[in-house]
């Protein structure tokens, strides 16, 4: 008997998953969406609370669909994939209706059904009573489709909505789920047929399918989009740092480390590498923007250079310097946002601050105060040391590293970096090296990880008492057993009962 999978409410479509869906459903260089409102929760805009929609958005919607049809009707070649039949009769409207299914079943990732497929037939033939041009009257119904919510979201149905009874998700549910947590696009063609012969109601067809869509380069959206979110790594493009205090940045040195940190990823993504060396491995990938960052020659020719250097104390993700980058002040390192991002990101630890509770600045440094001793005083005060606590002894750890991730011995003026700290739990541990290995041999740092592909995949969290929480640790368990590389995360996501089936929501 199975336990209780919870539900997911509809979920607009990301900025992301909207340009990524247009290009792929109609051909279009377009990104429309790249001015749309976003929002997130817990980390993700996926999540289904995080949707958007105001006045604002909705005229975006209909500017955005308006552009998107004049793009694709201008265009011989990007019309005719939509346009593949010409009316025999003026009256004839056979041919109008097979471009109508044809059509919706990728607008919508599902067939059409009578109902709709006769509503967008009526549209046709208004249009074309209007303008005597079957391609102006397609393209009329294809600006309509493109503002519908059938469309503009992502919609699972269930028989009675006030129900807890649980049941299996549709072909085409499961198909979406597949293709917008691998390549935050909808699915296609391939996966729309095999949502009609029923294959991805079985687990070996589910696993299958993940392995095509992996082998796709759309599964680059997984970085983007779920490690951008999870590991903070898309903070880094808005990061400002103070060129007066660091010369050397750049535009090109910061693409340099958005590349890497998405190079260091997709290792264990497309690779062989298990989770468990996400923060130990000690390989980076260097241009010769990033390489004087690094301390190491410039490689040779143009492009990134995979480097093994096991003498310069940084390992993991954790001594990327484009995350040390993100994570500090413009001027200076930063200890507790650093600590914020690794309990949050890999130990699924997330402190939140009071309502209406604004934290003191950090009071300027001392004469020979070093960082440990202003942030030290800083969390000494009652109302931060709460969060203090756990934050500071992991940020400080990374001291070592300067804001944008140089390594150094010593503060400027030689005064010392003490990088020693105790984990939440009472685990002792010294620098970067040391924190890499107290957080990978810790069970919660494999359990986060698949708590936040869960709630990026799926569309909500998991916490606390939920009472789906026991599927959650089958998917660990899962993981474990074959092998931890992100693959089989993604194959143990996808064939569990959370999935694959939903309930209503009384």
């Amino acid at each position: 008997m199975r336990g209780d999978v919870g539900t997911v409410a509809i979920r607009q479509l990301t900025i992301a998953e909207y340009n990524n869906t247009v290009h792929d459903l109609l051909g279009t260089a377009l990104h429309p969406a790249d001015t749309f409102q976003t929002s997130e929760a817990d980390g993700f805009d996926t999540i289904a609370s995080a949707g958007v929609i105001n006045s604002r958005k909705v005229s975006d919607y209909f500017d955005a669909a308006t552009s998107l049809a004049e793009d694709v009707f201008a265009s011989d070649s990007l019309r005719g994939r939509i346009v593949t039949c010409q009316p025999a009769t003026p009256s004839d409207t056979a041919c109008a209706e097979s471009i109508i299914k044809a059509f919706g079943l990728r607008a919508f990732r599902r067939p059409l059904d009578t109902a709709e497929t006769s509503e967008f037939v009526s549209q046709y033939q208004k249009a074309l009573a209007h303008t005597a041009d079957h391609a102006q009257a397609i393209k009329q119904v294809v600006r309509i489709m493109l503002v519908g919510p059938r469309f503009l979201y992502r919609i699972e149905l269930d028989p009675d909505p006030s129900s807890m009874n649980v049941h299996a998700l549709t072909g085409y549910e499961m198909a979406s789920r597949l293709s917008y947590t691998i390549w935050s696009s909808m699915p296609d063609d391939q996966l729309l047929f095999a949502a009609g012969t029923n294959e991805l109601l079985t687990p070996q067809g589910l696993q299958a399918q993940v392995d095509r869509l992996l082998a796709d380069p759309r599964s680059s959206a997984l970085v983007d989009n779920f490690a951008g979110q999870w590991l903070g790594m898309r903070r880094l493009k808005d990061h400002v740092v103070d060129t007066t205090v660091y010369p050397i940045w750049t535009d090109a040195l910061k693409s340099s480390m958005q590349q890497e940190m998405g190079r260091y990823f997709d290792e264990f993504l497309h690779g062989t590498s298990t989770y468990d060396q996400f923060l130990t491995a000690d390989f980076n990938f260097v241009d010769a923007n990033l390489a004087p960052v690094y301390g190491v020659p410039a490689p040779a020719g143009q492009g990134m250079t995979k480097i093994e250097n096991t003498t310069d104390h940084r390992v993991g993700f954790l001594g990327l310097s484009g995350l040390l980058t993100f994570t500090s002040r413009p001027e200076r390192s930063a200890p507790s946002i650093r600590g914020q991002l690794v309990l949050d990101a890999l130990r699924c630890i997330k402190l939140e601050l009071p309502p209406n509770f604004t934290p003191p600045p950090l009071a300027d440094p001392m004469p020979g105060q070093t960082v440990r001793q202003q942030v030290e005083a800083h969390g000494s005060m009652p109302a931060c040391a709460p969060c203090h606590t756990l934050l500071d002894p992991v940020g400080l750890s990374l001291e070592h590293f300067d804001g944008i991730g140089r390594y150094r011995e010593t503060y400027s003026g030689g005064l010392p970096i003490d990088t020693t700290g105790v984990f939440p739990g009472g685990k002792p541990f010294d620098g970067l090296a040391g924190l890499a290995v107290t957080i990978a041999s810790d069970p919660s740092f494999v359990s986060c990880a698949a708590q936040k592909l869960f709630a990026f995949g799926i569309g909500r969290s998991i916490e606390g008492s939920d009472p789906s929480a026991p599927y959650l640790t089958q998917i660990v368990d899962g993981w474990r057993a074959n092998g931890l590389t992100l693959r089989n995360l993604l194959k143990q996501l996808a064939v569990n009962d959370t999935f694959r089936f939903r309930r209503g929501h009384p």
